[in-house]
């Protein structure tokens, strides 16, 4: 389980819980992030578990619900991207 950091330690846990991550808390896209990216994390240490058990569909369940967790960020990401621009996009006449 050591090699599969928890949701806060990770690159974008750090981004997510520090100040540079924090200033977008008023954006729901945002938000929305935190629990996937949880989910990623808990199905990564459950995949390896169940490796380590020799349950090997088990561990096929959990690397599926890691990547379906693993597309919501990047679908959560995008969608806050598209927010800022949104907000920086000059208004049109």
């Amino acid at each position: 389980n050591s090699k599969i950091t928890m949701h806060d330690q990770c690159r974008l846990g750090k981004w997510y819980y520090g100040f540079e991550g924090q200033q977008f808390s008023n954006y729901y896209s945002f938000r929305s992030l935190e629990a996937p990216h949880k989910e990623v994390h808990t199905a990564g240490h459950a995949a390896l578990n169940s490796f380590a058990a020799g349950d090997m569909n088990a561990m096929s369940q959990e690397l599926d619900r890691m990547e379906r967790s693993s597309n919501e960020v990047v679908n959560q990401l995008e969608m806050l991207a598209v927010d800022l621009l949104k907000e920086t996009a000059p208004a049109s006449h």
